[in-house]
């Protein structure tokens, strides 16, 4: 999937240099951590998703409810859908709707957060408009704030309905196979991992324990440049956004612009801290099992964590300092192609608006907007070939997607719209290959001209679908992703934009060369083979840079 070269402006002079670059050297990112695992020794984990967080299809928006507060950080965490969180109890609720006067602000920092407060505002180049309430809970009130736990109201039970009905329509796509306790998971994930959280409800930090060790310290960080966010740019209005064209794009944004925050933190710790950090992180990593639950939902509700960063440091390479950063507040991504591919966003490239399936003898009709090129690739990915399964998705123009219910079956059906008739071509032929890996879905699909209808329903619990291959799959996308990441920060330390040219090649070759059993194989990047591979890449792309 090329990367079109929006970044190959006129290069900003180098420093000391007016008026011209200064001599070019590779990227800095010649040698990537092994993808499918976080810079850490371990998962970071995080509370519920925000106000506004939009599940995404497969797994559709949740009934309306007051919206659950934003969860923290979580590389390569799992998160269950927004739809469990309705069957929390009261006292989230009252939470989550406030005082009936609206939020009020104390007249000064928490003391224990205000160093963590400084260093927000110079990493984020904002400053804080006022102080916010900073809660400290014992860890049994945190738990029962932010679980389902065995609550008996009539939206706990309805939660789980709605928990079962989504299994069924992730079958329907090859998603997951079996009955699963989403609840259980829930509970257990978040109740032994989430650490704190901020409301742009109630406009506070919630933390669990009266103590802040670094674990917590880190997460603190990155809540606190979400309370930043909204001061400056109303993370409601934002999520509105969002919410209003189905689409967890935004959420990358504002997510990766914390995480952005919170890895500079890190990076600033010492030794004797990072080291505890990592066997923090490492124990609640291994606190939680999460066996049974699909792959693609940790997947799907993870991606924002881990491309809105590379997302946001593109965005700080395009323009000196964050204005470019700041502008994107205001004019968030619309779908998540722009995240995955920053040049499309900067580009100003908008998908197209699709129309909603006509469907006979379909009964419970949802129609849900958009399914998005993420999940188009984890789909595709998990009965066939990553690397042509991210050619497919680079020919996405836009999409809808409907779940229904047919003679007593979940069902979905898909509309896909690509740039072209070649692009839809390719798509057909992957859809081919999909159909063709799970016959107990029986899915059927149709083409005309650019556009695809697929439909597909439920074959049972019983149906053997799951192959894990999206994982190894999305370690590849992340892997690019990465790459354009680092290439975008080492033009922030250069000052030179053509690097970015040499990255958008040097992207493409990359990815087509690593082995997909080496993603996760931190020794295979320290080796002579990636050595070489590197070498091969960045004479092809030498001479577009003009090196």
């Amino acid at each position: 999937m090329a990367l079109p070269a929006a970044f190959a402006a006129t290069p900003s002079p180098a420093p000391g240099a007016p008026g011209s670059s200064a001599p070019m050297a590779p990227p800095t990112f010649a040698s990537p951590p092994p993808l499918g695992a976080p810079p850490s020794a371990a998962p970071g984990f995080g509370p519920p998703p925000g106000p506004g967080f939009s599940p995404g299809p497969p797994f559709p928006p949740a009934p309306p409810a007051p919206p659950a507060p934003r969860r923290a950080h979580g590389r390569f965490a799992v998160v269950i859908p927004l739809v469990i969180m309705l069957a929390v109890g009261g006292g989230l609720l009252a939470l989550l709707w406030g005082r009936a006067s609206g939020p009020t602000y104390p007249s000064k920092w928490d003391a224990r957060v205000l160093p963590l407060v400084h260093f927000v505002e110079q990493a984020r180049g904002l400053t804080f408009e006022h102080p916010v309430e900073v809660d400290f809970l014992s860890p049994a009130a945190f738990r029962k704030l932010v679980t389902i736990g065995d609550s008996p109201t009539q939206s706990a039970a309805a939660a789980r309905r709605e928990m079962r009905a989504e299994i069924g329509y992730m079958r329907a796509l090859g998603l997951a196979e079996g009955n699963i306790d989403l609840a259980a998971a829930n509970d257990q994930l978040q109740g032994q991992t989430v650490l704190a959280f901020y409301s742009d409800r109630t406009k506070k930090v919630t933390i669990r324990g009266t103590t802040l060790d670094v674990s917590t310290r880190v997460t603190v960080v990155h809540e606190l440049t979400h309370a930043l966010q909204d001061q400056h740019f109303d993370l409601q209005k934002v999520e509105r956004f969002g919410s209003d064209h189905q689409t967890d794009a935004v959420t990358a944004l504002y997510e990766g612009d914390a995480v952005d925050v919170e890895n500079r933190y890190e990076q600033s710790l010492s030794k004797s801290d990072q080291a505890a950090y990592d066997k923090q992180q490492s124990a609640l990593g291994g606190s939680v099992d999460l066996k049974g639950v699909p792959d693609v939902l940790s997947l799907n509700q993870e991606w924002p964590y881990d491309f809105g960063p590379e997302f946001v440091a593109v965005l700080r390479a395009v323009t000196p300092g964050t204005s470019s950063l700041d502008a994107a507040f205001a004019n968030p991504p619309r779908d998540e192609l722009q995240v995955i591919e920053p040049s499309v966003y900067v580009e100003g490239r908008q998908p197209v608006t699709v129309p909603q399936p006509a469907l006979t003898g379909a009964t419970q009709v949802h129609h849900d907007g958009e399914f998005g090129a993420v999940s188009w690739y984890l789909m595709l990915s998990e009965h066939g070939d990553a690397r042509a399964a991210l050619q497919a998705i680079g020919g996405w123009a836009g999409d809808s997607v409907t779940r229904y219910q047919q003679a007593g079956r979940s069902c979905m059906a898909l509309e896909w719209v690509g740039t072209d008739a070649s692009a839809a071509a390719t798509m057909a032929t992957e859809l081919e290959a999909w159909r063709t890996a799970v016959p107990a879905i029986k899915a059927t699909f149709t083409t005309s001209g650019n556009q695809i209808a697929v439909q597909a329903c439920d074959p049972g619990p019983a149906a053997k679908l799951v192959t894990h291959r999206a994982k190894t799959a999305y370690a590849l996308l992340a892997f690019r992703s990465a790459i354009l990441g680092e290439a975008a920060r080492d033009v922030v330390k250069s000052h030179d934009r053509l690097r970015l040219t040499f990255a958008t090649c040097l992207v493409d070759h990359l990815t087509d060369a690593v082995p997909l059993d080496k993603l996760n194989d931190s020794s295979y990047f320290q080796s002579r083979a990636w050595s070489a591979v590197i070498a091969r890449s960045q004479q092809s792309c030498a001479a577009l840079a003009g090196t």
